[in-house]
């Protein structure tokens, strides 16, 4: 019988808490399980669902391995002091039982109806051993896959004696393994003959070779004080670039998107209801439209057979044929379509990039690609701003580069759930944050919940990015509770560059950038991959490591997060027969204008023409919020241009 070398790693995941079980299990289902087996559930789960593996259906086919150096040393601890507090006859059934170290085992076997062979590993270097395990069990023709979870928790005296030494209090990290060399994520095998002789370097630099692996550590990939941050490691190098539910979460934002800037229903944006509604409302040109910017969001080429129209309506070849290849014309687009969900997905991951679309010089919006390797980088420079966050709640489109960095990307490096809610200020926020959670938000909301005089719950981390926060705003969020703030400074073109978590501070420009003046310009350049831009801003440097910035060069400014040119519009607005001149400007979060009619101009159908003309002409950002009509426009005494 031949045997191999490599084993190739599916799926993975890995979780430090269980606070989103119940998207997967009711709770009658999770009585009497203790915590630590909660974790190694919920993280099994999120692999099977991101396989697309059926909880419900026996499967003989599929092999358990655990390994848990500890095991349940919490409920081992609560056991031990139920005898000493109350003796032999008071001892805890439950915690004596929920402290076998074969109890996660049995608690995943059963709610994942697994039937095929299982074992459990309690060792110190169970990394290679469980590995080892699972290649010979494959190659024994055991099981055609193995679901391999490294799962441990601390225990208070630990805790105490060690304190920040042990990354995770607990955790979890899950493997979906087989011999099949086509499943792999990388397509590349985990060399288990160099894991064995080398356990204590980087594992992950025979799975692919890419910058992050190979700069991985002996010191970063085994952590012999807590025997699993090397499988937690393992996993972060593994985890999907996106899995078919971030898919249709990115979709579905950038369609509703999409539908609010044809001014149907503008917060469709933020909703979680199906759209399909909203998307009956627009013309066939509309639909068309969104669907090549779907096409060109994804990285699917037109005309293929896979593009986005023809899947997405739903229609096969010939009746595509038939229609003169326009579909948007015979059936209504679902962002729900599990077909284009999945052809955008696979697109995605072909491809290994994303791209983010921003405004323009010209109001149009211009494409920004940003490969897989750039996202990882950035995501695993930012971490670090976010010690003790246990769950992200995000108000941000996940099609949105800060979204989709912040709010999509950044949980499953934390090993966190992450819940999506619409940014509407009533909504019971006392509730929804709870103690170490972190709100990605943006400052508009932030200021509309300080408008409120919102206190924060103990314990809160925000997040905010898209637009500048307020000096003032800051040390009013700070006043009412928040423990911290962090404000991300960059663009759709960069991602994040710096951080700040205090007004009139500078930011820090992040650890994945270098900074350089060339030529008067201020340039900064990745170091690990290969983007370099030009700081939109006028900055000036602090030291070679900060920065402030003064304003912008390209004279935008930003209305709900989004570039818009007060230029722009009034060259717009000049064009209507009515308008004899104009000054446009940001006032309180939106544009407001101050217009002079021409002599002969009738005031009141001037007024309607002109609001139907910014209706049909201007974009729903760039659309002032207040207009002032007048004789002259309003200036200093010397000439200038004044406010009103």
């Amino acid at each position: 019988m031949k045997t191999m070398d490599k084993i190739y790693i599916q799926n993975a995941s890995f979780a430090i808490n269980s606070e989103s079980i119940g998207d997967f299990f009711k709770p009658a289902d999770l009585r009497r399980i203790n915590e630590i087996s909660k974790t190694a559930l919920y993280c099994a789960a999120r692999v099977f669902d991101n396989a697309n593996i059926d909880f419900k259906t026996e499967k003989d086919d599929i092999g358990l391995i655990i390994a848990s150096p500890s095991g349940a040393v919490g409920d081992t601890c609560n056991f031990m002091d139920s005898i000493i507090d109350g003796g032999d006859i008071l001892a805890s059934p439950l915690a004596f039982s929920a402290s076998v170290h074969n109890s996660i085992e049995t608690t995943i076997t059963t709610l994942l109806n697994l039937r095929g062979a299982c074992l459990t590993i309690s060792q110190p270097s169970c990394l290679t051993a469980a590995f080892l395990t699972a290649q010979s069990w494959l190659n024994a023709n055991r099981c055609q896959k193995i679901l391999l979870g490294f799962i441990d928790e601390a225990n208070p005296v630990a805790i105490k004696e060690y304190g920040n030494k042990i990354k995770h209090k607990r955790a979890a990290a899950f493997f979906l393994l087989s011999s099949d060399e086509n499943s792999a994520l990388h397509h590349c095998g985990l060399d288990l003959q160099y894991l064995q002789n080398n356990s204590g370097d980087c594992a992950a630099k025979s799975a692919g070779g890419d910058q992050s692996s190979q700069q991985c550590g002996r010191k970063e990939f085994l952590d012999k004080f807590n025997p699993i941050e090397s499988a937690i490691y393992l996993a972060k190098h593994y985890l999907p670039f996106l899995t078919q539910k971030e898919s249709a979460k990115i979709i579905n934002d950038f369609i509703k998107t999409s539908l609010a800037s044809k001014k149907i229903n503008i917060m469709s944006v933020f909703e979680n209801e199906n759209i399909e509604k909203s998307l009956n409302q627009i013309s066939d040109a509309d639909k068309k439209q969104i669907c090549g910017d779907l096409q060109k969001f994804c990285f699917l080429d037109e005309g293929s057979e896979r593009s986005v129209p023809l899947r997405h309506c739903g229609q096969d070849s010939q009746s595509h044929q038939n229609s003169g290849g326009d579909c948007a014309t015979k059936s209504a687009m679902t962002a729900n379509d599990n077909n284009i969900i999945e052809v955008c997905r696979q697109s995605l991951i072909k491809n290994q990039k994303i791209q983010f679309w921003t405004s323009g010089s010209t109001g149009k919006p211009k494409i920004n690609t940003h490969s897989k390797d750039m996202i990882i980088e950035e995501v695993k420079g930012t971490t670090h701003l976010f010690d003790g966050i246990e769950k992200i709640i995000s108000v941000v489109p996940a099609h949105h580069s800060f979204g989709f960095i912040f709010g999509l990307m950044l949980p499953k490096q934390l090993g966190v759930s992450v819940q999506y809610l619409a940014p509407l200020p009533l909504l019971k926020w006392d509730e929804i944050l709870k103690p170490n959670s972190l709100l990605i938000c943006f400052p508009l909301f932030l200021k509309t919940l300080m408008d409120l005089d919102f206190k924060f719950p103990p314990q809160i981390q925000i997040l905010t990015s898209t637009a500048p926060c307020p000096d003032n705003l800051i040390d009013k969020i700070y006043q009412n509770g928040a423990f911290s703030l962090t404000e991300i400074y960059g663009s759709s073109e960069s991602g994040a560059v710096g951080f700040r978590k205090k007004a009139d501070s500078p930011f820090s420009l992040l650890s994945f950038w270098n900074y350089k003046n060339e030529n008067d310009k201020d340039m900064i350049y990745r170091k690990n991959t290969s983007l370099f831009v030009e700081i939109p801003d006028i900055i000036k440097m602090d030291d070679s490591l900060s920065f402030f910035v003064i304003g912008r060069k390209d004279n935008a400014v930003q209305v709900a997060g989004i570039n818009v040119y007060p230029q722009r519009v009034e060259t717009i607005l000049k064009n209507h027969p009515s308008v004899k001149d104009i000054i446009v400007r940001l006032g309180d979060e939106r544009l407001k204008a101050f217009i002079v009619l021409k002599n002969n101009a009738d005031i009141e159908k001037s007024k309607k023409n002109i609001y139907d003309f910014m209706n049909k002409n201007l974009t729903a950002h760039e659309i002032p919020k207040n207009i002032t009509f007048g004789a002259q426009l309003p200036l200093t005494p010397f000439g200038k241009r004044a406010d009103w």
